[in-house]
């Protein structure tokens, strides 16, 4: 098995965005970028979840979540279902009492980002 293989959900969702940010500041157009990047999110969402849902991950350090949402923000439909997908398998109610609230505030938060709430 290719060591690279262990490291694909980090490749998918850092370095070709930083790919698609590269040729954006090389004076590709932002539509032919934005086109792109949708696609990539397409086939992201098992890469996404892996990697929030396992934090021994390799490569996670490099994983930024608001960078991710950040570069991502012209396709909410997509994102959208990436965090739903992720806060439905994750159990957050088994959090303690003020951080199980505190995320269902930054949840209502990012429903409100995304047009929902």
């Amino acid at each position: 098995e290719q060591e690279w293989l262990n490291y694909y959900a980090v490749i998918v969702l850092v370095r070709l965005q930083e790919l698609l940010d590269r040729y954006r500041q090389n004076g590709v157009e932002s539509w032919r970028v934005e086109k792109c990047r949708r696609f990539l999110l397409s086939f992201s969402e098992k890469s996404f979840y892996e990697l929030m849902m396992n934090p021994e991950y390799p490569g996670r350090e490099y994983f930024s979540l608001p960078k991710f949402i950040w570069r991502n923000r012209h396709h909410p439909g997509q994102l959208k279902a990436m965090l739903a997908m992720f806060v439905r398998g994750w159990a957050p109610e088994r959090l303690p009492g003020s951080l199980y609230q505190g995320l269902r505030t930054a949840k209502r938060g990012v429903w409100k980002l995304f047009g929902r709430g």
